[in-house]
């Protein structure tokens, strides 16, 4: 078994590159945000930036991740399948950014800090659960499932208070 700092590292590593790919849904959202005030049409038009783009960091992000432990950083050899993984979670992630910000927009912020709570909680409780069995990787599925949820909540949320999913 790995010592805990080297687990620590081990998935901060590809954690830290595959985060990034948050910079997109973050960045057209928030300079997009008054048209989609405006205009409910436009959060569909924006969403399919936001996957388009993503999409193509992902690769991106991928590219520079093997050209790192193939690299500068061999000792992360080892953290492929985590970082694919990971890299799965946070493209789910930033395809709910949108449904959590057309909840804001109409002001249910307490349905969004609901949701966003009560998955955050449900995740650290299955990640404490499931580490001493599958270790990181499960850490990681958990992550992908946590988020899934995250995502289909938001889009209940949406159809039910707001009637607007797209």
């Amino acid at each position: 078994s790995l010592q805990p700092k080297q687990e620590i590292a081990d998935y901060s590593f590809p954690l830290n590159i595959a985060i990034a790919i948050l910079l997109i849904p973050f960045t057209l959202i928030q300079v997009e945000i008054e048209k989609i005030k405006k205009d409910e049409s436009m959060a569909r038009v924006i969403q399919k930036k936001v996957i388009v783009l993503t999409v193509l960091c992902a690769c991106m992000l991928t590219m520079l991740y093997f050209i790192l432990i193939n690299s500068s950083h061999k000792e992360y050899g080892n953290t492929t399948t985590i970082f694919l993984l990971i890299l799965i979670a946070k493209i789910i992630q930033s395809i709910t950014v949108i449904l959590g910000t057309k909840i804001m927009i109409y002001k249910q912020y307490h349905k969004n800090l609901y949701i966003t709570a009560s998955v955050l909680v449900f995740n650290l409780i299955s990640s404490f659960l499931v580490y001493p069995k599958a270790g990181l990787i499960g850490i990681a599925l958990t992550s992908i499932f946590s988020l899934l949820l995250r995502y289909f909540l938001l889009i209940w949320a949406n159809k039910k208070y707001l009637n607007i999913v797209n």
